[in-house]
């Protein structure tokens, strides 16, 4: 049974392989554009360990407290941007991994937290629904969801922050 699970793990992983191989092209032209780099500057990990740090970033998500969390109502950007600009102060300089959907088959990215947290709102286009940060040496997270919720009949969309160290 352990050399099925192992077997059908790599199998897994190989087929990730291949579909990152189709997007990885795309993904780099939206980062490079996003971040104002040229591609070669990209850096990436292997999805071994992109699933290794992944898994660490949500485990730490679920089992920390929260240093920063609040919701913001989609027409009070203003007040997310105030607020990110006073966060960004806690990350000078520092780098850390990107974490989207697309990260699943293309690897996880290396990125300046600084500039992620400036472009917020591509980041959230790129990836559907979220920005999530992981600090290089897991200390730090940084997990910016965008979604829709209706209440009463009304919707609105809303954008909740969250920040914490492990």
């Amino acid at each position: 049974m352990e050399n099925q699970n192992h077997f059908m793990s790599k199998l897994s992983l190989l087929i990730r392989q291949n579909k990152g191989k189709k997007e990885i092209e795309k993904y780099k032209q939206n980062l490079s554009a996003i971040f104002e780099i040229n591609i070669s500057e990209l850096e990436f990990i292997s999805l071994e360990l992109t699933d290794t740090i992944t898994n660490a970033f949500f485990n730490s998500y679920k089992n920390s407290t929260k240093s920063f969390f609040k919701k913001y109502v989609g027409m009070d950007e203003e007040i997310l941007q105030k607020d990110l600009q006073e966060i960004k102060k806690n990350f000078r300089g520092e780098i850390g991994y990107l974490i989207t959907k697309q990260s699943e088959n293309c690897g996880l990215v290396k990125v300046p937290i600084n500039i992620a947290l400036d472009k917020y709102r591509e980041i959230i286009e790129l990836d559907g629904d979220s920005l999530c940060i992981f600090s290089l040496d897991g200390s730090t997270g940084v997990y910016i969801d965008y979604f829709e919720e209706t209440n009463e009949g009304l919707s609105n969309f809303y954008y909740e922050v969250s920040i914490w160290k492990s």
